[in-house]
């Protein structure tokens, strides 16, 4: 628990803490709190089982997209991201591979995505991220 203490997350918990409670009702607008506030940083991800369970299309999707032009491209593209989805800098993990698709970053992942309980991290990786704030 010491580690966690003295970690770069608790530092900014408590200072975010303390700049809150010096916030009075109605000092900001609603604009300025969510530009204050609302820090959300995503990562477009593929997870690892998604990968694996759709390579062959997911693979020619990248290619088509590398070596076409126009329409053919903007189409790989736009089929590529309903392999995606965004998540946030915890759950893209320290062990994620990265590709580029013009611009856009996309990250595979370890873990799994299904409809019903969505993103899920690898346990392994999981077990990992625990044991590192202990």
């Amino acid at each position: 628990m010491e580690n966690l203490k003295e970690s770069t997350f608790m530092e900014s918990f408590r200072k975010n803490k303390n700049y809150m409670k010096e916030i009075w009702r109605g000092k900001f607008t609603k604009d300025d709190v969510a530009k204050e506030f609302r820090n959300i940083i995503s990562y477009k991800c593929i997870p690892q089982k998604v990968y694996e369970d759709n390579k062959t299309l997911i693979d020619k999707l990248f290619e088509t997209y590398s070596t076409e032009e126009g329409v053919d491209k903007e189409n790989a593209r736009l089929e590529l991201n309903m392999y995606t989805l965004n998540l946030g800098i915890y759950d893209k993990g320290k062990y994620s591979i990265l590709k580029h698709i013009g611009s856009e970053q996309i990250y595979f992942v370890n873990g799994n995505y299904s409809y019903e309980l969505g993103f899920e991290r690898d346990k392994q990786e999981v077990e990992n991220t625990f044991d590192s704030f202990l």
